[in-house]
């Protein structure tokens, strides 16, 4: 078990106070730890067990028995924590996708859920402007080819045919 871990039971448990770095590895993790400490000790158990805590801890932890543990957990992924570490890592929803038996819409749900904003990978295309937009609405009126707007723009033909999807669908 990792500090910020064992500073997290304490937390939960005993109400002690916990490490800047605890809380930054919680924040990754979408805890809001002032909302979980005034919560019910069922949410606290899930909360527990979707961050990779065992049901025979969670059980030893608020003495418990593990069939109560299991049947407040029966409907949850136990490989939920590994999505939530890999994010924290900083993962693309794309690469955790890739890497576990996930689908990237469970991993997009799952850090909508716990109001966590995706990484975006490094390789994608930044978005374009208002002024890249508007130029490219006048060049494609024009009769300029996809590639040309896309070149003389230094943006990728994608984005010049999303700007015309946008506009034919919308106008």
């Amino acid at each position: 078990m990792s500090l910020w871990q064992e500073e997290f039971e304490e937390a939960l448990l005993y109400r002690a106070e916990i490490s800047s770095s605890t809380q930054e590895e919680l924040t990754k993790r979408g805890v809001d730890l002032t909302e979980l400490l005034v919560s019910s000790q069922s949410k606290q158990i899930r909360e527990l067990f979707l961050l990779g805590w065992l049901v025979e801890e969670i059980a030893e932890l608020y003495e418990l028995r593990e069939e109560d543990i299991v049947n407040e957990t029966k409907s949850m992924s136990p490989d939920t924590h590994e999505l939530l570490d890999r994010h924290a890592a900083g993962q693309t929803p794309v690469e955790i996708a890739k890497e576990t038996r996930f689908s990237r819409a469970w991993v997009y749900k799952v850090l909508n859920r716990r109001n966590l904003t995706p990484h975006i990978s490094s390789t994608r295309a930044r978005e374009i402007t208002v002024r890249q937009q508007e130029t490219v609405i006048k060049m494609l009126d024009e009769g300029k080819r996809v590639q040309d707007i896309a070149a003389r723009l230094k943006i990728s033909d994608n984005q010049v045919r999303h700007v015309k999807y946008k506009l034919e669908r919308y106008g």
